[in-house]
């Protein structure tokens, strides 16, 4: 199976897309030779086509992207002078907006029904509706603060221990639970990971002490480690994604510089490079005869 690279898929690909364009051409211009008319001239897909034989066809046209954005702002257009038409007629008739603010408001129709109305907000009127509702939570948690203040003489961010119980004016113990921003989170989590860190490097240097070797001078995972009690362990290094990558590179070049060599033999045998067996139908023979079926593996843009 010979593989192509990705610049050769592309070349495949572009002559072939120029030949079915050529193709296209063709029929166009054998289309107005018979018919006298351009396949594009049929815009209208309501109306039918009649062959020879005098069969009506049913032609659909297809529009490219900018045509059908400029189709459905025309669209859009028409909808919205449809809907500022539907509220003049409805304040003409009942003398109130259909930009109801109150999305709890209510009224009665003609014939006395009561109806809810319920009014869609733009993302910007939610935003300012939200901010507002941010803040006014804000105030009532910055009122409950000072009123708890007021009451035990405490903040509730002096409980910073969430091990200290919280007793009320009946005397319940209550446990506390504080939450942190994502700001204390992180140094929170900074702070754990530099401990643990120092506590990696002290073992470190405690071994070295000890065997006069570094952990990282097992770079050989097949050699053995021997404890005090002289147990053998097995050692297992783990690398990072950069040395994974390196040594990723290094066998793809290794397998590419194989396959060339492979071609260079076969070549030198043969006569004929791999890439030469285009045609899948036609065989190769090996030295006893014997024949071989040519598959050849194309990319996806080729396919």
């Amino acid at each position: 199976t010979v593989g192509r690279g990705a610049s050769e898929q592309k070349q495949v690909y572009d002559a072939r897309v120029a030949e079915l364009e050529d193709s296209l051409a063709e029929v166009k211009a054998l289309y107005f030779a018979k018919y006298g008319r351009d396949l594009e001239d049929f815009e209208d897909e309501g109306e039918p086509v009649y062959d020879a034989e005098g069969m009506a066809w049913q032609v659909s046209v297809g529009r490219g992207a900018i045509a059908q954005k400029e189709a459905y702002n025309a669209k859009l257009e028409s909808l919205e002078d449809s809907l500022q038409e539907v509220k003049v007629l409805y304040r003409a008739k009942y003398g109130d907006d259909l930009d109801f603010d109150d999305e709890l408001d209510s009224f009665c129709d003609a014939d006395g029904t009561q109806w809810v109305r319920t009014a869609a907000c733009s993302a910007t009127v939610q935003q300012q509706a939200y901010s507002k509702k941010v803040e006014a939570l804000d105030d009532r948690v910055a009122e409950l603060k000072t009123l708890y203040f007021a009451k035990y003489g405490r903040d509730l961010e002096d409980y910073e221990d969430e091990q200290e119980q919280l007793y009320d004016a009946q005397g319940t113990a209550w446990s506390v639970t504080v939450g942190r921003g994502i700001v204390h989170q992180r140094e929170a989590y900074d702070s754990r990971l530099n401990g643990l860190l120092k506590g990696l490097e002290e073992v470190k240097a405690l071994y070295r002490a000890k065997y006069g070797r570094d952990l990282a001078d097992y770079e050989d995972e097949g050699e053995l480690l021997y404890d005090a009690e002289g147990t053998a362990w097995s050692v297992t290094v783990g690398r990072g994604a950069s040395e994974q990558k390196q040594v990723y590179d290094a066998r793809v070049a290794e397998l590419e510089d194989s396959l060339a060599e492979v071609k260079a033999l076969y070549f030198a045998k043969y006569g004929r490079d791999l890439e030469d067996f285009e045609d899948e139908g036609e065989p190769v023979y090996d030295a006893e005869g014997m024949a071989w079926q040519v598959s050849v593996g194309r990319g996806a843009i080729a396919q």
